[in-house]
């Protein structure tokens, strides 16, 4: 072993980092699941209202808006207090973990140690901390720590860019039924335009919206997590390749890991739901792709195996 990655990130205080992390984020999630109840609720009122009330058609066009505006000042703003509170906890977690320099420019203040206690106490009250432990993979300790902080980042930026890839395909057969399939029933309908436009249109305006949005942000963050990962990689290479300084790894991946940072921060969440159906399996890709760069590191730089 030759660093104490896999060691130290058992121990109880960086374990409760992620504890803490995980609680501000399973809040996020709770709210971002209100967001496309209210706003899937909005859509499909206004259809369902159309049929059975014409009359009260307006109100459902009402209720829509209502929800839009109710999304817009409150529960966004809140939520993005949350994830910025999640993403500076794991940044600490990382930070100390790798032992690289907290950047209070990007990332402002460490969050309060008494911040950190009060979530995870609360996480600890519902869950176990059992699929916490070895957040990062065992074998990044098999390496000199520049190389080992490289492993666990790059796993990182390989975990998000798939989870997001596969998620965002959801929001796509989403939106395609929204937006053109109730559509196409109400024309099969024969509903006149007025109808379709406040008993349709406008209801799903709020849950169109929402969804593009967030599918946008999922794919806009795989891309910057696979960029990340590229720039990981010519940096992985000359390491094995040549001569480069412990201070020149260190700096490069405190810039990496400002990309981490600013994607936890903005990234929409994943429910909790699809995270754990996917887990076993990117977990397994992740430890055989983190074995083979040990491997190759240890092959070049000449350490026994």
């Amino acid at each position: 072993m030759l660093n104490d990655i896999s060691e130290r990130q058992r121990l109880p205080e960086f374990v409760d980092q992620i504890a803490a992390s995980s609680k501000a984020y399973a809040t996020v999630k709770q709210m971002a699941t209100t967001q496309s109840v209210l706003a899937l609720s909005a859509a499909a009122l206004g259809p369902i209202v159309s049929w059975a009330c014409p009359a009260c058609k307006a109100w459902a066009a009402l209720y829509a808006l209502c929800i839009l505006l109710f999304d817009i000042i409150f529960l966004e703003p809140t939520i993005k207090q949350k994830q910025e509170l999640g993403a500076r906890i794991q940044e600490a977690f990382d930070t100390d973990l790798f032992r690289i320099p907290w950047n209070s420019f990007l990332c402002d203040p460490r969050p309060d140690p008494e911040t950190i206690h009060n979530l995870a106490t609360k996480f600890k009250k519902t869950e176990t901390t059992d699929r916490l432990l070895d957040w990062y993979p065992l074998s990044a300790s098999e390496l000199p720590i520049e190389y080992g902080r490289l492993v666990c980042q790059r796993a990182n930026m390989r975990w998000d860019s798939t989870l997001r890839r596969g998620y965002f395909t959801l929001y796509v057969v989403l939106i395609f039924f929204m937006v053109i399939i109730a559509p196409a029933v109400s024309l099969y309908l024969k509903w006149d335009a007025d109808r379709i436009v406040v008993s349709v249109l406008m209801p799903l305006l709020p849950a169109a919206l929402k969804l593009f949005r967030e599918g946008r942000k999922h794919q806009d963050s795989a891309s910057a997590s696979e960029k990340s990962k590229s720039i990981l990689e010519k940096i992985w290479h000359r390491g094995l390749t040549e001569t480069v300084p412990q201070e020149e790894f260190l700096e490069a991946s405190r810039r990496l890991q400002d990309t981490v940072f600013e994607r936890r921060k903005s990234s929409p969440t994943v429910p909790q739901r699809v995270y754990m159906w996917f887990r076993d399996e990117y977990e397994t890709d992740m430890r055989i792709g983190s074995e083979k760069m040990v491997l190759d590191a240890k092959n070049r730089l000449g350490i026994n195996t």
